[in-house]
């Protein structure tokens, strides 16, 4: 693996009965990138997501996660005895938001931010239980983290509103604040710019950029957004039919034949690629 980069895909494959959804799919993401994931709808986008992030354990291949100077193998921590699980690919520095937005829409605001750091406080029951001093210095630490995000992502004067009140795009503003709120080292975002307007996606472009920029996250996304994609992205990364069929820079992507045929459908499109 090389050094710079944060993970690194090796002929990882899916299949989901006689269905094969990934096949042979080998990428790498550079460390404190924006990179992003593109392909028609049904290429396996969600479902290389999905394997990333612990949600599905991959019929074959490697997902190698290089953090803090250790490398970790996504399926081998789905497996550890005892603790084995999503939770412990997050622990390894991956979280993840959704295409469905997923919040606890009868929680409010800060208290979606508190629950996503759960396995940062204390866990020892007792503790709790007789709130000893070092619980509730890790409960200060929780809110303060907390309040650092809803200030980072505009959402401040929202922290005592239900988070199912909050208007769409600010709700998609939120999901992004609770997973930052788990100290990632890789964000997947799964298509961050749906359902909003141009002004929010252009909102959401300063927002993505400030995440790698200043708080030292590597960047991964679906997104359907070829303005977005193309704006934000220094690489990008094809799917077609569960198989990689390009890699590259924008412009490598927005000029390539493979990709206008098979993302697009045909030549004529690529007069859409040109326009992101």
């Amino acid at each position: 693996m090389d050094a710079q980069n944060i993970i690194e895909v090796r002929d990882l494959a899916m299949r989901f009965g006689g269905i094969q959804a990934l096949a042979n799919v080998n990428f790498s993401i550079q460390k404190d990138s924006i990179s992003g994931l593109i392909g028609p709808n049904g290429a396996g986008k969600t479902t290389v997501f999905n394997c990333v992030t612990g949600f599905y354990r991959p019929s074959g291949g490697t997902i190698e996660l290089r953090t803090d100077g250790a490398i970790r193998e996504v399926g081998r921590l789905l497996k550890t005895p005892l603790r084995g699980g999503t939770h412990m690919v997050a622990q390894a520095g991956i979280a993840r938001t959704f295409q469905n937005i997923r919040l606890f829409r009868d929680m409010t605001v800060l208290e979606n931010l508190l629950v996503a750091q759960h396995r940062l406080l204390n866990r020892n029951v007792l503790a709790g239980i007789v709130r000893s001093k070092a619980f509730r210095s890790a409960e200060r630490e929780a809110v303060e983290r907390a309040r650092k995000w809803l200030d980072i992502v505009g959402l401040t004067n929202s922290a005592s509103r239900m988070a199912g009140e909050l208007p769409y795009g600010h709700q998609r503003r939120l999901e992004i604040a609770r997973a930052m709120c788990t100290g990632p080292r890789l964000i997947c975002l799964d298509e961050p710019a749906a359902g909003l307007n141009p002004r929010e996606t252009k909102e959401l472009a300063v927002l993505i950029r400030q995440l790698r920029d200043q708080h030292a996250v590597t960047v991964l996304l679906i997104e359907h957004d070829m303005g977005l994609v193309m704006d934000i992205c220094e690489e990008i990364v094809v799917l077609s039919y569960g198989k990689v069929i390009e890699c590259g820079n924008p412009q490598k992507i927005m000029n390539s034949q493979v990709v206008i045929d098979a993302y697009l459908g045909s030549p004529a499109a690529s007069t859409e690629l040109e326009a992101a």
